[in-house]
Protein backbone atom coordinates (compact mmCIF):
# COMPACT_ATOMS: atom_id res chain seq x y z
CA UNK A 1 0.00 0.00 0.00
CA UNK A 2 1.91 3.34 -0.77
CA UNK A 3 1.45 6.12 1.65
CA UNK A 4 1.21 8.80 -1.40
CA UNK A 5 0.00 9.07 -4.81
CA UNK A 6 0.90 11.33 -7.19
CA UNK A 7 -1.25 12.17 -10.10
CA UNK A 8 0.64 13.09 -13.56
CA UNK A 9 -2.08 14.01 -16.55
CA UNK A 10 -0.41 13.10 -19.91
CA UNK A 11 -0.76 15.16 -22.92
CA UNK A 12 1.49 16.80 -25.79
CA UNK A 13 4.59 17.00 -23.07
CA UNK A 14 7.15 14.51 -25.10
CA UNK A 15 10.26 17.17 -24.57
CA UNK A 16 9.50 17.12 -20.69
CA UNK A 17 7.64 14.37 -19.44
CA UNK A 18 10.73 12.01 -19.06
CA UNK A 19 12.25 14.93 -17.05
CA UNK A 20 9.13 15.18 -15.12
CA UNK A 21 8.85 11.69 -14.28
CA UNK A 22 12.39 10.87 -13.61
CA UNK A 23 12.10 13.59 -10.86
CA UNK A 24 9.41 11.15 -9.23
CA UNK A 25 10.67 7.70 -9.57
CA UNK A 26 13.99 9.19 -7.98
CA UNK A 27 12.01 10.44 -4.97
CA UNK A 28 13.95 9.74 -1.55
CA UNK A 29 10.10 8.66 -0.63
CA UNK A 30 9.76 5.34 -2.24
CA UNK A 31 6.77 4.36 -1.48
CA UNK A 32 4.79 5.97 -3.88
CA UNK A 33 2.30 5.08 -6.81
CA UNK A 34 2.68 7.80 -9.72
CA UNK A 35 -0.66 7.55 -11.63
CA UNK A 36 0.17 8.79 -15.59
CA UNK A 37 -3.32 9.64 -17.14
CA UNK A 38 -3.36 9.43 -20.69
CA UNK A 39 -5.06 12.59 -22.57
CA UNK A 40 -4.87 11.14 -26.24
CA UNK A 41 -2.07 13.65 -27.08
CA UNK A 42 -0.70 13.83 -30.90
CA UNK A 43 2.91 13.20 -29.86
CA UNK A 44 5.31 10.34 -28.31
CA UNK A 45 4.56 11.41 -24.56
CA UNK A 46 2.92 8.12 -23.67
CA UNK A 47 5.91 6.15 -25.18
CA UNK A 48 8.37 8.00 -22.61
CA UNK A 49 5.76 7.05 -19.89
CA UNK A 50 5.70 2.98 -21.01
CA UNK A 51 9.26 3.37 -21.02
CA UNK A 52 9.48 4.26 -17.03
CA UNK A 53 6.33 2.68 -16.49
CA UNK A 54 8.39 -1.08 -17.79
CA UNK A 55 10.97 -0.09 -15.58
CA UNK A 56 9.79 0.79 -12.44
CA UNK A 57 6.59 -0.77 -11.36
CA UNK A 58 4.93 1.73 -9.14
CA UNK A 59 3.83 3.97 -12.71
CA UNK A 60 -0.16 3.27 -13.56
CA UNK A 61 -1.29 3.75 -16.46
CA UNK A 62 -4.77 5.06 -17.07
CA UNK A 63 -6.22 6.28 -20.07
CA UNK A 64 -9.00 8.46 -21.35
CA UNK A 65 -11.59 7.42 -24.03
CA UNK A 66 -10.80 10.26 -25.38
CA UNK A 67 -9.15 13.82 -25.33
CA UNK A 68 -10.88 15.06 -22.16
CA UNK A 69 -8.85 18.18 -20.71
CA UNK A 70 -6.67 18.74 -17.68
CA UNK A 71 -9.43 18.65 -15.40
CA UNK A 72 -10.99 15.42 -16.43
CA UNK A 73 -7.61 13.78 -16.61
CA UNK A 74 -7.22 14.67 -12.70
CA UNK A 75 -10.82 13.01 -11.65
CA UNK A 76 -10.05 10.27 -13.46
CA UNK A 77 -6.47 9.78 -11.84
CA UNK A 78 -8.22 10.12 -8.18
CA UNK A 79 -10.24 7.22 -9.25
CA UNK A 80 -7.34 4.57 -8.72
CA UNK A 81 -5.92 6.25 -5.74
CA UNK A 82 -4.59 3.37 -3.12
CA UNK A 83 -3.17 5.50 -1.17
CA UNK A 84 -4.16 8.04 1.81
CA UNK A 85 -2.71 10.89 0.47
CA UNK A 86 -2.27 12.68 -2.55
CA UNK A 87 -0.36 15.05 -4.82
CA UNK A 88 -0.80 16.71 -7.93
CA UNK A 89 1.83 16.96 -10.59
CA UNK A 90 2.05 18.85 -14.18
CA UNK A 91 3.94 16.78 -16.92
CA UNK A 92 6.13 19.37 -17.79
CA UNK A 93 6.83 20.20 -13.68
CA UNK A 94 8.95 17.92 -11.50
CA UNK A 95 9.55 17.40 -8.17
CA UNK A 96 12.74 18.35 -5.86
CA UNK A 97 13.87 14.87 -4.95
CA UNK A 98 12.55 15.15 -0.92
CA UNK A 99 9.44 16.29 -1.69
CA UNK A 100 6.98 13.56 -0.95
CA UNK A 101 9.11 12.65 1.74
CA UNK A 102 9.28 16.47 3.25
CA UNK A 103 5.33 17.38 2.48
CA UNK A 104 4.47 13.95 4.01
CA UNK A 105 6.16 14.47 7.15
CA UNK A 106 4.34 17.70 7.64
CA UNK A 107 0.69 16.66 6.87
CA UNK A 108 1.44 13.55 9.58
CA UNK A 109 3.49 14.69 11.94
CA UNK A 110 1.75 17.93 12.47
CA UNK A 111 -1.88 16.22 11.99
CA UNK A 112 -2.81 18.70 9.05
CA UNK A 113 -5.34 18.14 6.47
CA UNK A 114 -3.21 20.00 3.74
CA UNK A 115 0.65 21.01 3.38
CA UNK A 116 1.73 23.63 1.32
CA UNK A 117 5.41 24.20 -0.09
CA UNK A 118 7.40 27.01 -1.83
CA UNK A 119 7.75 26.93 -5.53
CA UNK A 120 10.82 27.04 -7.53
CA UNK A 121 10.10 28.90 -11.18
CA UNK A 122 11.75 27.65 -14.25
CA UNK A 123 11.42 30.31 -16.61
CA UNK A 124 11.28 29.38 -20.47
CA UNK A 125 8.55 31.92 -21.08
CA UNK A 126 7.16 35.13 -19.21
CA UNK A 127 10.26 36.27 -17.76
CA UNK A 128 8.37 39.40 -16.85
CA UNK A 129 6.55 38.11 -14.34
CA UNK A 130 9.04 36.93 -11.78
CA UNK A 131 8.86 39.92 -9.54
CA UNK A 132 4.79 38.52 -9.16
CA UNK A 133 5.25 34.88 -8.91
CA UNK A 134 7.78 35.54 -6.02
CA UNK A 135 5.35 37.55 -4.26
CA UNK A 136 2.23 35.15 -5.56
CA UNK A 137 4.33 31.72 -4.47
CA UNK A 138 5.64 33.17 -1.26
CA UNK A 139 5.53 30.95 1.79
CA UNK A 140 5.45 34.07 4.49
CA UNK A 141 5.52 31.99 7.78
CA UNK A 142 6.01 28.64 8.03
CA UNK A 143 4.35 26.60 10.40
CA UNK A 144 0.87 24.91 11.01
CA UNK A 145 -2.32 27.19 11.47
CA UNK A 146 -6.07 26.75 11.45
CA UNK A 147 -7.93 27.11 8.68
CA UNK A 148 -11.92 28.38 8.07
CA UNK A 149 -14.00 28.61 5.61
CA UNK A 150 -12.82 31.75 4.75
CA UNK A 151 -9.28 31.44 4.85
CA UNK A 152 -9.21 30.74 0.75
CA UNK A 153 -6.68 33.56 0.14
CA UNK A 154 -4.28 31.65 2.80
CA UNK A 155 -1.68 30.50 -0.12
CA UNK A 156 -1.39 30.18 -3.71
CA UNK A 157 -3.97 28.59 -5.56
CA UNK A 158 -3.33 25.94 -7.83
CA UNK A 159 -3.63 22.37 -7.31
CA UNK A 160 -0.02 21.14 -7.35
CA UNK A 161 2.39 22.55 -4.94
CA UNK A 162 0.20 20.66 -2.04
CA UNK A 163 -0.47 17.11 -0.77
CA UNK A 164 -4.07 16.71 0.09
CA UNK A 165 -5.53 13.66 2.36
CA UNK A 166 -7.28 11.64 0.11
CA UNK A 167 -10.75 10.99 2.66
CA UNK A 168 -11.73 14.58 2.62
CA UNK A 169 -11.33 14.40 -1.30
CA UNK A 170 -13.80 11.30 -1.56
CA UNK A 171 -15.80 12.29 1.41
CA UNK A 172 -17.02 15.70 0.10
CA UNK A 173 -17.27 14.58 -3.40
CA UNK A 174 -14.18 17.05 -4.27
CA UNK A 175 -13.71 17.21 -8.29
CA UNK A 176 -12.18 19.48 -10.54
CA UNK A 177 -14.71 21.21 -12.80
CA UNK A 178 -14.55 19.62 -16.24
CA UNK A 179 -14.34 21.36 -20.05
CA UNK A 180 -13.22 25.06 -18.16
CA UNK A 181 -9.89 26.51 -17.39
CA UNK A 182 -8.67 27.53 -13.94
CA UNK A 183 -9.97 24.49 -12.47
CA UNK A 184 -7.83 24.93 -9.77
CA UNK A 185 -9.37 28.28 -8.60
CA UNK A 186 -12.32 26.12 -8.10
CA UNK A 187 -10.31 22.99 -6.38
CA UNK A 188 -8.04 24.92 -3.93
CA UNK A 189 -11.22 26.72 -1.88
CA UNK A 190 -13.73 23.83 -2.09
CA UNK A 191 -11.13 21.78 0.01
CA UNK A 192 -10.36 24.16 2.08
CA UNK A 193 -14.23 24.18 3.24
CA UNK A 194 -13.89 21.00 4.43
CA UNK A 195 -9.77 21.69 5.72
CA UNK A 196 -9.18 22.53 10.03
CA UNK A 197 -5.70 23.26 9.34
CA UNK A 198 -2.95 23.79 7.31
CA UNK A 199 0.95 23.30 7.27
CA UNK A 200 3.63 25.86 5.42
CA UNK A 201 6.86 24.29 4.00
CA UNK A 202 9.05 26.88 3.70
CA UNK A 203 11.42 24.80 0.75
CA UNK A 204 10.80 25.66 -2.81
CA UNK A 205 9.77 21.60 -3.81
CA UNK A 206 8.22 22.33 -6.42
CA UNK A 207 9.34 22.86 -9.77
CA UNK A 208 7.08 24.89 -11.63
CA UNK A 209 7.96 25.60 -16.13
CA UNK A 210 6.42 28.59 -17.15
CA UNK A 211 6.98 27.92 -21.15
CA UNK A 212 5.88 28.92 -24.26
CA UNK A 213 2.40 27.00 -25.49
CA UNK A 214 1.36 25.74 -22.11
CA UNK A 215 -2.31 25.67 -20.72
CA UNK A 216 -1.39 28.75 -18.74
CA UNK A 217 -0.01 30.88 -21.40
CA UNK A 218 -2.27 30.24 -23.90
CA UNK A 219 -5.36 30.68 -21.54
CA UNK A 220 -4.34 34.33 -20.84
CA UNK A 221 -4.96 35.70 -24.26
CA UNK A 222 -7.90 37.72 -25.55
CA UNK A 223 -10.14 34.73 -25.74
CA UNK A 224 -13.53 33.53 -24.82
CA UNK A 225 -11.93 30.84 -22.99
CA UNK A 226 -11.70 33.51 -20.12
CA UNK A 227 -15.22 33.50 -19.33
CA UNK A 228 -14.18 30.38 -17.24
CA UNK A 229 -12.67 32.47 -14.73
CA UNK A 230 -16.57 33.18 -13.56
CA UNK A 231 -18.05 30.00 -14.56
CA UNK A 232 -15.75 28.81 -12.18
CA UNK A 233 -17.22 31.04 -9.31
CA UNK A 234 -20.75 29.74 -10.52
CA UNK A 235 -19.13 26.11 -9.99
CA UNK A 236 -18.07 27.01 -6.58
CA UNK A 237 -21.16 28.81 -5.90
CA UNK A 238 -23.56 25.90 -6.37
CA UNK A 239 -21.09 23.15 -4.94
CA UNK A 240 -21.57 25.29 -1.69
CA UNK A 241 -25.16 25.75 -1.94
CA UNK A 242 -25.30 22.11 -2.68
CA UNK A 243 -23.28 21.29 0.63
CA UNK A 244 -25.27 23.80 2.75
CA UNK A 245 -22.13 25.82 3.43
CA UNK A 246 -22.48 28.95 1.47
CA UNK A 247 -23.81 31.33 4.51
CA UNK A 248 -19.89 30.29 5.80
CA UNK A 249 -18.04 31.92 2.97
CA UNK A 250 -20.96 34.29 1.47
CA UNK A 251 -19.08 37.70 2.41
CA UNK A 252 -15.78 36.04 0.81
CA UNK A 253 -17.70 35.30 -2.14
CA UNK A 254 -19.35 38.03 -2.77
CA UNK A 255 -16.80 40.63 -1.86
CA UNK A 256 -13.52 38.24 -2.98
CA UNK A 257 -13.70 35.67 -5.17
CA UNK A 258 -16.59 36.58 -7.40
CA UNK A 259 -15.64 40.52 -7.66
CA UNK A 260 -11.84 39.13 -8.96
CA UNK A 261 -13.20 36.49 -11.55
CA UNK A 262 -15.26 39.07 -12.83
CA UNK A 263 -12.24 41.36 -13.39
CA UNK A 264 -10.43 38.38 -15.25
CA UNK A 265 -13.20 37.30 -17.00
CA UNK A 266 -13.43 41.10 -18.37
CA UNK A 267 -9.87 41.65 -19.03
CA UNK A 268 -8.47 38.43 -20.40
CA UNK A 269 -11.55 37.66 -22.40
CA UNK A 270 -10.72 40.77 -24.99
CA UNK A 271 -13.33 43.55 -26.20
CA UNK A 272 -14.99 41.64 -28.51
CA UNK A 273 -16.19 39.13 -25.68
CA UNK A 274 -17.10 41.58 -23.31
CA UNK A 275 -20.30 42.48 -23.99
CA UNK A 276 -20.92 38.56 -23.46
CA UNK A 277 -19.04 39.19 -20.07
CA UNK A 278 -21.04 41.39 -18.74
CA UNK A 279 -24.41 39.87 -19.39
CA UNK A 280 -22.86 36.84 -17.91
CA UNK A 281 -22.09 38.75 -14.68
CA UNK A 282 -25.62 40.22 -14.50
CA UNK A 283 -27.83 37.36 -14.92
CA UNK A 284 -25.80 35.90 -12.43
CA UNK A 285 -25.96 38.33 -10.21
CA UNK A 286 -29.72 39.04 -10.69
CA UNK A 287 -30.62 35.48 -10.25
CA UNK A 288 -28.21 34.67 -6.72
CA UNK A 289 -27.40 37.69 -5.44
CA UNK A 290 -29.31 38.54 -1.40
CA UNK A 291 -28.24 41.60 0.85
CA UNK A 292 -29.07 38.68 3.72
CA UNK A 293 -26.05 38.77 6.39
CA UNK A 294 -23.69 40.76 3.93
CA UNK A 295 -21.15 42.97 5.56
CA UNK A 296 -21.43 47.39 3.60
CA UNK A 297 -18.24 46.20 2.62
CA UNK A 298 -19.36 43.33 0.54
CA UNK A 299 -22.47 45.23 -0.36
CA UNK A 300 -20.72 48.10 -1.79
CA UNK A 301 -18.32 46.09 -3.48
CA UNK A 302 -21.47 44.72 -5.23
CA UNK A 303 -23.17 47.76 -6.13
CA UNK A 304 -19.90 49.15 -7.89
CA UNK A 305 -19.98 45.76 -9.61
CA UNK A 306 -23.44 46.28 -11.19
CA UNK A 307 -23.11 49.87 -11.62
CA UNK A 308 -20.21 49.25 -13.86
CA UNK A 309 -22.09 46.34 -15.95
CA UNK A 310 -24.40 49.32 -16.65
CA UNK A 311 -22.17 51.89 -17.62
CA UNK A 312 -19.89 49.44 -19.00
CA UNK A 313 -23.25 48.20 -21.57
CA UNK A 314 -23.81 51.46 -22.49
CA UNK A 315 -20.67 52.28 -23.84
CA UNK A 316 -20.12 48.71 -25.31
CA UNK A 317 -17.14 48.09 -23.25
Amino acid sequence: MPQVSIIVPIYNVEPYVGECLQSLINQTLSDIEIICVDDRGSDKSMSVVRKFAHSDRRIRIVRNWRNRGLSYSRNHGMKYVRAPYIMFCDSDDMFAPDMCEKMLGAITYNHSDVAVCGVQVIYQANHDLKDSDDGFFAIRQPGTFKLTRSSHGICYGTAWGKIYRTDIIRRYKLKFPVGLKHEDEFFWPAYTLWASSITFVAEKLYKYRRRAGSIMNVAYQHSALNMDHMKIACCYFEYCNKNDVFSDVRNWFWGQMFPVMFSSSLRYSGPNNAATCLRYAQNFIDKNYQLYGLTLETQNTIESIKSYIKIGGNTNA
